[in-house]
């Protein structure tokens, strides 16, 4: 018994050895440390989309493509540091001949070098933020393209956060949501999906934090790196801040610099029917070609700023709203910030 005992663990150290039965090790959470979002933004010249930046709406949906290229030849036990990954912030409308010219590439190094790394490629994963329904928000991960030898394994490690301005520098909201994918489910298509439900107004975005595994005997992270999301200012209830552009004026309603506007009213600032007419009149000035039905039932005065977050009647903090979307989308989302 005892001699069949030995014969049975000499031939599984052997196969160790060997690398015919590699080890799924867990991954340690303290190889890497994540980095200050702030700093990570900076260093892939990645921007948290304000209007100016985007020249659209800064809390619709939008895809953020990373491509992050590793090798386990060299980095089986110590995996690259995110200051040492090659990580490229790839714009959404290039990335499918980004692709090809990595494909291109690979093959002509796997083919002409003398000596080409074994078990290296990258992978290109697509990150958003969007709005489920409200007040859920969901954060998804998903890989689209794998260039070169596929790791033997995948996990995305989501987390949520929320600024009080348009900032990377938010405090997380939630616990950190695990998926992995081993062997056969690491592929193009792979995603992970995390969900939140939205209490408190803020500028949300989520992190999702990327391990590569891979190894012949010993399976570890060859490389980890932190993913941003968008950003979106949601109210309390998860609706993100109405969009709208003034055509006459050609500026947006622009979205509140803090998530935290201290309440209350200025005893100064009075709107009645003489303020109204008087921005009337100033605008109809400005913009002379403008074809605004200024009559209550089609348009309304809006305070950007609101008057009760100590709003005033200056010019630029008003602006001529359709009735219908100023009391069904824009005053709503006001009531719950």
């Amino acid at each position: 018994m005892k001699r069949r005992m030995l014969v049975s663990v000499f031939t599984l150290l052997l196969a160790l050895v060997l690398g015919v039965l590699p080890v799924f090790a867990t991954p340690s959470n303290e190889s890497v440390q994540s980095r200050d979002h702030l700093d990570l933004a900076e260093s892939l010249n990645l921007s948290a989309g304000s209007y100016e930046e985007l020249g659209s709406d800064p809390n619709a949906s939008r895809d953020t493509y990373y491509y992050i290229e590793y090798s386990s030849e060299q980095n089986s036990i110590n995996p690259l540091k995110s200051d040492e990954l090659n990580v490229t912030v790839v714009p959404s409308n290039e990335h499918h001949k980004f692709i090809e010219n990595k494909e291109k590439k690979y093959l002509y190094e796997k083919n002409t070098l003398s000596v080409s790394p074994k078990n290296a490629g990258g992978i290109l994963v697509v990150v958003s933020l969007d709005t489920e329904a409200f007040p859920r928000i969901v954060s998804e991960a998903k890989v689209i393209s794998i260039i070169g030898d596929k790791p033997k394994g995948l996990e995305f490690h989501t987390t949520f956060y929320s600024s009080d301005t348009r900032k990377f520098s938010g405090s997380a909201k939630s616990s950190s949501f695990k998926k992995e994918f081993w062997k056969s489910e690491v592929k193009v298509g792979a995603t992970a999906k995390h969900y939140y439900s939205v209490s408190e107004t803020g500028f949300y975005y989520s992190v999702a934090k990327l391990k590569i595994l891979d190894g012949t005997i010993i399976v570890l992270p060859v490389a980890e790196y932190d993913f941003l999301s968008n950003m979106m200012l949601l109210n309390s209830k998860g609706v993100p801040y109405p969009y709208y552009y003034d055509p006459y004026a050609s500026r947006i309603m622009h979205e509140p610099a803090s998530a935290s506007l201290p309440k209350g009213y200025n005893p100064n600032v009075k709107w009645t029917t003489t303020e109204r007419e008087a921005f009337k009149d100033a605008y109809n000035k400005t913009y002379p070609l403008n074809t605004i039905n200024w009559a209550g039932e089609y348009t309304e005065v809006h305070h950007i700023k609101p008057r009760n977050r100590y709003g005033d009647n200056s010019f630029y903090n008003l602006m001529p709203l359709p009735k219908a979307f100023h009391r069904s989308a824009v005053n709503p989302w006001w009531l719950a910030y």
